[in-house]
């Protein structure tokens, strides 16, 4: 049957083996939902499931959690499409919250006893739903213009997939001052499998089984991390994690986000204690936000960099390397030696200064050793300086040799 087809070689072939228009208008509808899917394997390796349940409903409901009074939804609402069905979650009251010039919403107030809580107010807001799919949309986040009424077509067609219930979809959300973009799952089933857990930055996981992650080319902007609201976001997400930490319950996520949210708030050493707290706590793999405690071995060790602490960084990763892949392994080493490098290259550059304040004519050598390392490690100022003698009063052999190869090899890989 052409309803299972999930990826696009499948769905073609299907075409081609039909006679019917009907059955050819849905292929190309099917094709043009999967092109859209980051991630189409997951679709096509979970096809042969038992069907988590028997009918499965591909009504749509767009869920808001108003958890702080006073919030003006007239944004978010008013990119949503045509006729949608919104509950906003933490209020007990919409009348005024309707854009005017959208009556076709329908929204609904869902009181809710606000506890510092967001896993437990989404799913506060699944079970007022209670069936089909919820598209969960901050209060600082907005639809890019024709994205929700395409992703309601992506998920009727989501609705037929055996393993429905147990979907778990990302959306790309945009930060609208920096240009950076992360998946965060925002869509699940109400009548599924999928719930959330967790206060702050909370994760999708089923009882007993796994989130399988579909990752769609569908785009939400917010207003981003910088400014006033960014700091007031810092500060909601200090004192969340804060009382997590404090009642015994943090895990490895927990640390990492609170290191990552409040770093504008707290020292360097109460971040790096956070990261070290995460390191320890690994390993923990959460859907659609990866392994917080690899995540913390990257930002420890680009800490300890930044201050210049290479021994400690050296340290870090060789006490951190079993819970590293090869990849991640190799890069974090190569920074280390390139932050060794401009050390070095530094502590030559102070050399040369010291000869020449002294009134001698600079060591070639120490010349050739600071081209050659300003070069590597992407000083091109002080690279130039030395090939064109500003420095020293001489060009050394050795390195105007291997500016004449460089120079050489981009003319022939440009030729």
């Amino acid at each position: 049957m052409s309803d299972g087809c999930w990826d696009v070689p499948s769905a073609r072939a299907a075409m081609g083996a039909t006679a019917s228009a009907r059955e050819r208008a849905f292929l190309l509808r099917r094709i043009a939902v999967l092109t859209k899917v980051a991630r189409g394997n997951i679709l096509m390796s979970s096809a042969n499931r038992r069907p988590d349940a028997t009918e499965s409903s591909s009504t749509v409901t767009y869920c808001i959690l108003a958890s702080v009074p006073g919030t003006d939804l007239c944004p978010t609402l008013s990119s949503l499409p045509p006729g949608a069905d919104v509950l906003v979650v933490g209020v007990d009251d919409v009348s005024e919250m309707r854009p005017a010039d959208r009556p076709d919403l329908r929204v609904t107030a869902i009181p809710f006893r606000w506890r510092n809580d967001f896993a437990a107010a989404r799913n506060a807001g699944l079970d007022a739903a209670g069936e089909g799919w919820v598209v969960f949309v901050d209060t600082d986040e907005v639809f890019v213009p024709q994205a929700s009424e395409s992703l309601e077509e992506v998920l009727r067609h989501f609705s037929q997939h055996p393993a429905s219930g147990r979907l778990g979809v990302s959306l790309r959300v945009w930060d609208g001052n920096r240009g950076t973009v992360s998946r965060v799952g925002r869509v699940i089933r109400a009548d599924g499998l999928v719930r959330y857990r967790g206060a702050l930055h909370e994760e999708l996981f089923v009882r007993g089984g796994v989130v399988l992650q579909v990752d769609l080319d569908c785009d939400l902007v917010h207003d981003g991390y910088d400014g006033a609201a960014g700091a007031d976001k810092a500060r909601r997400n200090q004192e969340v994690l804060d009382a997590v930490v404090a009642r015994g319950e943090a895990t490895a996520k927990d640390h990492y986000y609170r290191s990552r949210d409040a770093r504008p708030l707290r020292t360097d050493e109460a971040t790096e204690a956070d990261l070290r707290a995460a390191i320890v706590l690994g390993p923990q793999t959460i859907a659609f936000q990866g392994e917080p405690h690899v995540a913390a071995i990257r930002d420890l060790i680009g800490s300890q960099l930044q201050r210049g602490a290479v021994s400690q960084a050296r340290s870090t990763l060789e006490t951190s390397e079993q819970q590293l892949d090869v990849a991640d392994r190799d890069s974090l080493a190569l920074s280390i030696e390139r932050e060794a490098l401009r050390q070095q290259a530094r502590q030559i550059r102070s050399r040369v200064a010291a000869q020449l304040l002294g009134g001698s004519e600079a060591d070639p050598g120490l010349l050739d050793d600071l081209g050659l390392l300003s070069l590597l490690v992407g000083d091109d100022s002080t690279a130039w300086a030395v090939l064109e003698g500003r420095l020293g009063g001489t060009v050394p052999d050795r390195f105007r040799e291997a500016a004449i190869g460089i120079r050489d090899a981009l003319e022939r890989l440009g030729a």
